[in-house]
C-alpha cells in the first residue's frame, strides 16, 4: 500500500445523523488535551507496530474523523512523523496529504500552521448546508458565518480544497438545494463531494424518521437533489468522476481513488479497517478494547479473526475471490471510468470476464451500460457480440451513471 488512512475521533458533539466512532468533548472539556494526547499516544504505538512491511513510500495520507480539525498541531506532527518513520514518504511524486475541516473548530494560524509544520495540502471542509436552519437541524455545531469564514481562511491559503455538502435531509426543498449547490460553486473549491442522507440506527435522526416518510425527501425527490448536483456541477466545470464527487482538471482525490479502485491502503485508529494482503482488518469502536488491540499488537500477539464483540478486539476477514470481485465490479461502477475489463480479465481470468458481461447484457440491451472501445468511443453495434465472452483482444470499458446509481443501490 502506498496510502495511509488515520482516524481522529474527535468531535465537539455527535451530528444528529452521525454512526461514525467518535468521542464528543463538549464545547469546552476540561480535559480534552489529555484525551487526545493519550489517543495519538495509541495511534502512534499501532503505527509503530505495523506487521506489513513497507514495499513503497506512502504517496497519500487522509485524516478524517470525527473532526481532526480539534487536534492540537503538536499532535497532528508526531503522526506524521510516526508515519514517515514506518512508511517513508514518497519523493518520486507529490504528497496528498488531506485533513477533514469543520468550519468554526479552526483559526487561519491553525491552518497556516497546519499547512507549514504537518504538510497539509489538501482539505476538505465539511460545510453541509449553507442554510443556518438546516444546520441547527443536524446538530452542527457551526453557522453559516463560520462557513464563509473558513472558506476564506482556505481560499487564501490552499488551492487544493474540497467542500462537502449533504443532500435529502429533513425539509429539504429543491429550491434550498439549488441554493446550496449555488453557493458551493461560487465558492470555487477545487473539488466537491455530495453525499446523500443515508438514515442509521442508534443515531438521533434513526430514531426521529423513517426513511421515506416526511419530513424526509421522497426518493423520488432525491433523485431529483442527485441529478441537479450533477447537472449544476458539470455546467460549472466540475467533473462527475465518481458516485457522490466532483472535481476540477487535475483535482481528483488520489487517497479516495485507491479505495475505488479497491487497492490496498493501511488503516490506523479507532474504527477503522485496513485492507493489506488481501485482509480487511477492522479496529473495534470501543476506545478501551480499541487500546487493548493496541497493547496486544505492540506484544506481538497474533491476529486471529475473532468478531469484534467477542473476547478480541478486532476482526479479520481475509477476502475470498467473490469477495474480490465483487468489491472490484461495485467500486468500479462508483467511478465513470467503470470497469476496465482487459484488467479485470488480468486479474480473475476470461471466463470469469464472460460470466461479468452474461450479468451486463440485459443492461447492455436497456442501454444502461454501455461497451467502449480503447480510445473511450461507444460500441454499441457491436454489443451483440460480445454479450457472453469478452472476444476483442482492445477490451472494453463498461460504464454509465445510471446503472452506477442502481448497482450502488442494489
Amino acid at each position: 500500500p502506498t496510502a495511509a488512512y488515520v482516524h481522529l475521533p474527535f468531535c465537539k458533539r455527535r451530528c444528529h445523523y452521525c454512526d461514525f466512532p467518535i468521542v464528543a468533548l463538549g464545547e469546552s472539556s476540561s480535559n480534552a488535551g489529555s484525551t487526545m494526547e493519550s489517543y495519538v499516544d495509541l495511534v502512534c504505538q499501532e503505527i509503530a507496530a505495523e506487521r506489513s512491511p513497507s514495499r513503497g513510500a506512502l504517496q497519500t495520507v487522509f485524516f478524517g474523523g470525527g473532526t481532526p480539525s480539534l487536534i492540537p498541531i503538536p499532535l497532528l506532527q508526531r503522526i506524521i512523523q510516526a508515519l514517515e518513520a514506518k512508511h517513508g514518504f514518497s519523493r518520486d511524486a507529490p504528497m496528498e496529504i488531506s485533513m477533514e475541516m469543520d468550519p468554526g473548530t479552526f483559526s487561519r494560524d491553525y491552518l497556516t500552521e497546519a499547512i507549514q509544520s504537518c504538510g497539509i495540502n489538501r482539505v476538505s471542509l465539511g460545510v453541509q448546508a449553507f442554510d443556518d436552519d438546516l444546520l441547527k437541524l443536524c446538530g452542527r455545531s457551526h453557522c453559516l458565518d463560520d462557513v464563509f469564514q473558513s472558506i476564506e481562511w482556505i481560499k487564501d491559503s490552499l488551492q487544493n480544497w474540497s467542500l462537502d455538502l449533504i443532500s435529502s435531509l429533513p425539509h429539504h426543498t429543491l429550491a434550498s438545494w439549488r441554493k446550496s449547490l449555488e453557493q458551493a460553486i461560487a465558492a470555487s473549491p477545487a473539488h466537491v463531494s455530495i453525499y446523500d442522507l443515508q438514515i442509521e440506527q442508534g443515531t438521533k435522526f434513526g430514531n426521529l424518521y423513517k426513511p421515506g416518510m416526511d419530513p424526509l425527501p421522497s426518493d423520488d425527490d432525491s433523485a431529483e437533489f442527485f441529478k441537479l448536483g450533477s447537472s449544476m456541477l458539470r455546467e460549472a466545470g466540475y467533473d462527475h468522476y465518481e458516485i457522490s464527487n466532483y472535481a476540477r482538471k487535475g483535482f481528483q482525490c488520489r487517497h479516495n481513488l485507491v479505495y475505488w479502485k479497491n487497492q490496498g491502503y493501511y488503516a490506523y485508529g479507532l474504527g477503522s479497517t485496513s485492507f493489506v494482503d488481501g485482509k480487511r482488518v477492522k479496529r473495534s469502536k470501543r476506545m478501551r478494547e480499541y487500546a487493548k488491540f493496541v497493547e496486544a499488537l505492540a506484544a506481538g500477539s497474533p491476529v486471529l479473526p475473532e468478531s469484534l464483540e467477542g473476547s478480541r478486539t478486532e476482526a479479520v476477514l481475509p477476502e475470498s475471490v467473490e469477495d474480490r470481485i465483487l468489491d472490484t465490479v461495485m467500486l468500479a461502477l462508483r467511478l465513470a471510468e467503470g470497469i476496465d475489463l482487459r484488467r479485470f480479465e488480468a486479474e480473475f481470468g476470461s471466463e470469469l470476464a464472460g460470466i461479468l458481461c452474461d450479468g451486463l447484457a440485459e443492461f447492455v440491451a436497456s442501454g444502461n451500460v454501455v461497451f467502449l472501445d480503447a480510445s473511450r468511443e461507444c460500441t454499441a453495434e457491436r454489443a451483440g457480440a460480445v454479450y457472453g465472452r469478452l472476444t476483442d483482444p482492445n477490451g472494453f470499458l463498461v460504464s454509465n451513471e445510471i446503472i452506477s446509481r442502481l448497482f450502488c443501490l442494489v
